[in-house]
């Protein structure tokens, strides 16, 4: 049986691509006499309820760019914004994030849930993920084969010191990406546990790889909503702690993200 390598076609990542983001702006907004903007910063989130906080705050102005509505502040002009994804995985985060850059963005944050293979990090607790496993695909076209992929150091530091000073406890080190969540396994956990790795999600590897190799930063936030371990799987995603953890996220990425 012949063995391959990922991605099949050797040596893509040091390729150009036929088809990119910048002429897909083009093509997308030709004849609209409007040149598509983003501000510099934006959050990417997956959950409602991040969105509602920011509502709440006085987030009420929204806009649509390539397709993709961002809700930002009242403040003329802004520099920051939010973004919901409509879906979850390393494919649909990757594209996303490719539209935003094409149309201006520098920094990008990433709030979402995870979940936790240490037990003594329970539910509601915060991830500061500053490298990625990439057990997905996505990564593989965008940087040559390794095991892992570096978050931004500088937006880390950042995101680091501000939640030093907001005294919120959290945990910093790696998170694993999978594009699988339903084939996780015990022998993987353990694996991952005893190297030190902390969570596991689906877009974190797909975000640093694409930052990396368009010369932004970006960074992730996580919330721990599940503990995995050699006992099971023992949910909570709709925990009280869980949705103050991603309101809590929400909050330090903003004030990093427009400070």
């Amino acid at each position: 049986m012949e063995l391959c390598s990922y991605p099949l076609h050797p040596g893509k990542p040091a390729l150009g691509s036929l088809v990119t983001a910048e002429a897909y702006r083009e093509y997308a907004t030709a004849g609209s006499g409007k040149a598509p903007r983003v501000p510099p910063s934006v959050l990417l989130c997956f959950h409602a309820e991040v969105v509602h906080r920011a509502q709440e705050a006085g987030w009420t102005r929204s806009e649509r760019t390539l397709g993709h509505s961002m809700l930002l502040p009242e403040t003329e002009p802004a520099l920051i914004a939010l973004h919901r994804l409509p879906g979850i995985g390393a494919p649909m985060a990757a594209a996303t994030l490719e539209d935003l850059i094409a149309c201006g963005l520098r920094r990008c944050l990433i709030v979402g849930t995870a979940g936790g293979l240490r037990p003594e990090l329970a539910p509601g607790t915060l991830i500061l993920a500053d490298q990625a496993l990439r057990d997905e695909g996505t990564s593989w076209h965008y940087l040559p084969p390794a095991r892992s992929v570096e978050a931004s150091p500088s937006l880390v530091g950042e995101l680091e010191r501000a939640l030093e000073a907001s005294e919120l406890s959290f945990a910093r080190g790696t998170t694993w990406t999978t594009d699988a969540p339903y084939r996780e396994t015990v022998e993987e956990v353990v694996a991952y546990r005893g190297a030190g790795v902390l969570s596991v999600e689906m877009e974190a590897a797909a975000v640093f790889a694409v930052a990396a190799c368009r010369g932004i930063e970006a960074a992730a936030l996580l919330v721990l909503s599940d503990v995995l371990d050699e006992r099971g799987w023992v949910p909570r995603f709709f925990a009280p702690e869980v949705e103050t953890g991603l309101s809590n996220a929400a909050r330090i990425g903003l004030e990093v993200l427009g400070g």
